[in-house]
């Protein structure tokens, strides 16, 4: 029973930091990325702009959503 409640409870641990953690920036959420042609690296200015701009993640997220549900949409 006690390992239960702990497994339980790991899980929603690791659920929260999930959600509460900033996404990590790919060189595909980039604004520039498809006129770049550069490799990705970590000095890259244009990513630490959109870091500076979205420290904890929030439009970066709301990016990601929108283009999930565009594809998940089934064209008739």
């Amino acid at each position: 029973m006690i390992e239960q409640i702990q497994d339980i409870v790991s899980r929603a641990r690791h659920l929260i930091a999930s959600v509460t953690r900033p996404p990590e920036f790919v060189c595909g959420d980039c604004e520039l990325n498809q006129q770049c042609g550069l490799p990705p690296h970590e000095d890259c200015v244009q990513k630490a702009l959109q870091r500076e701009r979205d420290p904890d993640g929030r439009i970066l997220l709301a990016k990601r959503r929108a283009q999930a549900r565009l594809h998940s949409v089934v064209p008739l």
